[in-house]
């Protein structure tokens, strides 16, 4: 029933996978219009899949933690929340009003994460060597995730990934991306690819819906 609902209300892959028990502790303060919360959710026993991006394993050690503030029934100020696996992190604040159509604006960062630690414990991602670090500013409204806006940047060092049609693996996968409402920009993103190294700057513009790319590769 919780994969229809996300498949149907938040786009998410329907063959998305969640399986196995979560143990939460709530407590709750203040007055009806000014509501402090705070909650922390034991995941360890849940085992969550979503095809090609995620595989979180029953067993591997992982928690929510949640702190914030509701105003007027109407609005949500998240002061904290942690999705923690294992030793990695991620972190998002932000603040969403509570209407018939939901607007929210979030910061979320993680990193610098350890990809083999995650992989070591169980944690199946495209990326599977390499240092990773986030920071996105997330705007939107509504459920549609398709139509929200982000910016941020990504930054990744000695990273191997492995993709669905490729023969090898891409290593040393280094470098940042700049990403705004509009375009991608690659900033000096190097990569070995057989024998040869392959360095690549440029832009992507238009990228959400027809992407445009200008690139200078180097080889």
């Amino acid at each position: 029933a919780i994969r229809e609902l996300l498949a149907t209300n938040f786009g998410i892959h329907p063959d998305t996978h969640i399986e196995g028990s979560a143990h939460a502790l709530l407590s709750l303060s203040g007055t009806a219009g000014a509501a402090h919360c705070r909650s922390t959710i034991d995941l360890t026993d849940t085992d969550l899949m979503i095809p090609s991006v995620l595989h979180k394993k029953k067993g591997l050690p992982g928690r929510l933690e949640f702190e914030a503030s509701i105003l007027d029934a109407t609005r949500v100020i998240v002061e904290d929340a942690k999705l923690i696996l294992f030793e990695s992190e991620m972190q998002a604040a932000g603040q969403i009003e509570l209407s018939h159509t939901p607007k929210f604006h979030v910061h979320v960062k993680s990193g610098p994460i350890s990809l083999p630690t995650l992989v070591d414990m169980g944690v199946r991602i495209p990326m599977t060597e390499g240092i990773l670090e986030t920071s996105a500013v997330i705007s939107g409204e509504g459920t549609n995730w398709r139509s929200w806006i982000p910016s941020g940047w990504i930054t990744v060092r000695s990273g191997v990934v492995t993709l669905p049609g490729l023969q090898n693996e891409l290593r040393e996968v280094s470098g940042r991306l700049q990403v705004t409402p509009g375009s991608v920009v690659l900033d000096k993103l190097s990569v070995q690819m057989g024998g040869s190294d392959v360095r690549l700057t440029g832009i992507v513009e238009h990228w959400r819906h027809h992407p445009q790319a200008t690139l200078m590769v180097e080889s």
